[in-house]
């Protein structure tokens, strides 16, 4: 009952909080026959939640059992279609209630009603894929069991962050060829646990691909450097929100490729190069996206500033409470930097929620029906300011650039492009 509500508010939230949403391959996903949908794990409820928000079909989500304590989340979290996994961990009293949770899986599936699934278990931000469980496979070759004629397929979608916790970034969703169960059923039924462990093999194997991958914690930073420069070439544009396209994702594995591969020795000159290049750029006070894009200018960008900076401000103004509360309970509360980006959306959505419901209720007392009008407007002023502050940030930091001494600024391009040729190089 609440999933169907809350869908899409949601959608709009994630849409408020992310630049872009990219999704490539969808049209992998044969949503006519009965699906495990498989999920890397890097974040603590967004993959899942934006899944739900843009895949066209109800999903049903496997999730941490202990977290179902409270009479009142449970109902909440039924209500969003959540149903518990316990690990061994929470207890062998907790561990039998996964029966009921495999009875319902089998019976889901029966109906072609899709699961989401996370097999890592456990979430991490890093950009690798961890290894996955045997739990998904359990369930999927039990579902054929009592079902033998179903078509279950299994789909792996890789979910890759820019800065989850950072608002206006970008993610990126690339979904696998399916799988079929089927293809596992003689084994299952001569070697129950020999299909098992293969099935999970070959989720394993077709994710794998599909999650941007360093190989090395110590080169994550070099790495990041390199997306930025990449990224501050082509910036995302701010309109079109949830784009069908792989282009920014391949790009980025490729340049992760080219890290991963490098020797020690020029890498460790890399490393070097770059590191000095930021360094300098902060010196000077100004980004990578200003000296990227400073020599691209546009006659008209201060007429839009200038023009559009009233109507942003007030756009700000008027939703400043709902996301200062937000901003102070996940600063506040959240202690592990997976949650942070779920916890801010989620308080943000509800504060809105109830914020422009006393709105709506203090307008209609006060102005009647006229007052609907107001609300819609603070909603494409709230909207309005998104955007204008998106175009704001790359104007002032092109700003910025342009008053630099020109010794200075060329003696940064000309570090930038020298590492810029390392990416191109990668990406060949």
């Amino acid at each position: 009952m609440i999933y169907p509500l809350i869908r899409p508010f949601a959608t709009l939230a994630f849409k408020a909080y992310f630049k872009k949403i990219y999704f490539q391959n969808a049209e992998n996903i044969p949503w006519d026959k009965p699906l495990i949908i498989a999920v890397n794990h890097p974040t603590s409820f967004l993959e899942p939640c934006i899944l739900a928000c843009f895949f066209p079909k109800p999903l049903n989500f496997l999730v941490r059992g202990d977290i179902w304590k409270k009479k009142f989340y449970i109902k909440l979290m039924r209500g969003v279609n959540l149903v518990p996994l316990y690990r061994q961990k929470d207890g062998y009293s907790n561990l039998t209630k996964n029966y009921e949770t495999f009875e319902f899986c089998y019976q889901a599936l029966a109906e072609h009603r899709n699961i989401v699934v996370l097999p890592e278990g456990s979430t991490s931000e890093e950009k690798r894929l961890r290894p996955i469980k045997k739990g998904m496979a359990r369930i999927c070759l039990s579902t054929l069991e009592q079902f033998p004629d179903l078509d279950i397929l299994v789909i792996p979608v890789g979910a890759n962050f820019t800065f989850p916790n950072r608002i206006r970034s970008e993610v990126m969703f690339k979904i696998g060829e399916p799988l079929r169960v089927k293809d596992f059923q003689k084994i299952y039924e001569e070697n129950p646990n020999r299909a098992v462990l293969q099935l999970t093999q070959k989720v394993y194997d077709a994710l794998s691909p599909l999650v941007l991958t360093i190989h090395e914690v110590p080169d994550e930073q070099l790495a990041e450097s390199l997306f930025e420069i990449y990224r501050n070439e082509q910036p995302a544009g701010t309109l079109s929100i949830v784009k069908n396209d792989g282009t920014r994702l391949e790009n980025e594995m490729k340049i992760a490729d080219g890290v991963n591969k490098m020797g020690a020795f020029e890498k460790d000159i890399l490393k070097k190069e770059v590191a000095e290049y930021f360094e300098n750029l902060k010196n000077a006070g100004v980004t990578d996206l200003g000296i990227a894009q400073e020599n691209r200018r546009q006659w008209y960008e201060n007429i839009l500033i200038f023009a559009g900076f009233l109507p942003a401000q007030i756009g700000k103004f008027l939703h400043l409470l709902p996301l200062k509360y937000a901003r102070h309970v996940a600063d506040s509360k959240v202690k592990q930097k997976e949650f942070y980006a779920s916890v801010y959306i989620a308080v943000a959505l509800i504060g809105s929620l109830i914020y422009y419901l006393v709105l709506s209720v203090a307008g209609g007392l006060i102005f009647g029906k006229t007052a609907l009008l107001y609300i819609f407007a603070f909603f494409l002023l709230g909207w309005f300011s998104i955007i204008y502050y998106d175009f704001f940030r790359v104007w002032q930091q092109k700003i910025k650039a342009k008053k630099l001494p020109e010794k200075e600024k060329t003696s940064l391009m000309e570090r930038r492009k020298k590492i810029a040729g390392t990416v191109e190089n990668f990406l060949r």
